[in-house]
């Protein structure tokens, strides 16, 4: 089942990102969190000046989202406003697949950005005649497992609303928090983290022969080719050296963005 059709314009762009994790520093350094958000702006400034089609977020965009009715979290929202502009003003279509830190985006994420949340964890999208599998990649190694199973129920609409009936956010907050904290800051030391994906690729490819497969999740950049016809692409954290895609109409490109370079505080 394809989920969208996307006819490019001549010299027209389609944009992919992944791993933001903005929000990480909050709690640490506010000073620093303000400069990442900052950083990440210009990058989004750069891909508006682009005039793209579509951007898509392929999840952990935020380092953690929950939302209740009545009470959302906080992070970035100055980024969450430039997305707003971005596809209020400048007409440009923002997709969002959820991470393992986002997957709790609801009606106050989608207002506060003007993005698109799709319903699963995994997109199918035609580009040109040309097929992409999207998603954010934490892919569980067996079919059946516990992480399986907690993506699925997580995923479900009535299990959100009974939590957020349930759960007090101060509590929720922090539980997450302390749950999640320090355990992605580890970079992958070789490519070998994205091993389970690319066969995962391979595997879907004799099933759903696309020409793209595009992830996050492991923190480890990569452009490789699957095969004669398809090809690989991990879009890395932008906690390390920070990448993105762009798709031109005929050829992927995954391109590095400049490094995040804090200032000291002013006295």
């Amino acid at each position: 089942m394809i989920d969208l059709h996307i006819e490019l314009k001549p010299n027209q762009r389609v944009f992919f990102a992944s791993d933001l994790h903005l929000g990480y520093f909050e709690r640490m350094d506010d000073h620093i969190e303000a400069q990442r958000e900052e950083w990440a702006i210009e990058w989004l400034d750069m891909v508006e000046k682009a005039q793209p089609s579509h951007l898509f977020l392929l999840g952990d965009i935020f380092d953690y989202w929950f939302e209740y009715q009545h009470f959302a979290p906080s992070a970035a929202p100055r980024f969450r406003s430039k997305l707003l502009h971005m596809t209020q003003q400048k007409g440009i279509q923002v997709i969002f697949i959820p991470g393992n830190r986002d997957l709790w985006g609801g009606s106050n994420l989608a207002a506060s950005t003007g993005m698109y949340l799709h319903p699963r964890d995994m997109m199918y999208v035609v580009i040109n005649q040309q097929f992409f599998t999207l998603a954010h990649g934490n892919i569980p190694r067996k079919h059946y497992s516990f992480h399986t199973l907690f993506k699925k129920l997580c995923l479900q609409k009535k299990l959100q609303a009974l939590l957020r009936q349930s759960i007090h956010p101060d509590f929720g907050y922090r539980l997450v928090r302390a749950v999640k904290t320090n355990r992605h800051i580890r970079l992958p030391s070789n490519a070998s983290v994205n091993d389970f994906l690319i066969h995962y690729s391979r595997l879907c490819y004799h099933h759903l022969p696309h020409q793209y497969y595009i992830y996050g999740h492991t923190h480890y950049a990569m452009h490789i080719p699957l095969n004669k016809e398809a090809t690989f692409t991990n879009l890395g954290s932008w906690f390390d050296i920070p990448h993105y895609a762009i798709y031109d109409g005929t050829k992927l490109q995954l391109k590095k963005w400049k490094a995040f370079q804090p200032k000291p505080k002013s006295a």
